[in-house]
């Protein structure tokens, strides 16, 4: 099991508050998807309504709102958690030290 770091002002964060509560939980479900897949912040279309957000329209509807707050960002085939690994390591992290 993987562990995901959140700052303990997310909730304060103006990102946060702009993109609202919905959008926020499908945020931490991307964030927590993201490690636990190990595909550094990226989330693909067929993933986005599995991952927090049932309904494939609500989820790209959210996670829109999270492009607009600055969040997401849009990826070719998906969304990437902006600034994810500034915060998580990387696949390739993660791989050498479950190696050790």
């Amino acid at each position: 099991m993987a562990w995901v770091r959140l700052d303990d002002q997310t909730p304060r964060n103006i990102k946060i508050l702009k993109a609202g509560p919905a959008a926020c939980w499908l945020w931490v479900c991307g964030v927590a998807h993201s490690q636990s897949q190990l595909t550094d912040g990226f989330i693909s279309l067929e993933a986005l309504p599995m991952i927090g957000v049932p309904g494939v329209a609500r989820a790209r509807r959210l996670a829109e709102a999270l492009v607009v707050a600055g969040l997401f960002e849009q990826a070719e085939g998906g969304y990437r958690v902006h600034d994810y690994l500034d915060h998580n390591p990387s696949r390739a992290a993660v791989l050498i030290k479950r190696a050790q």
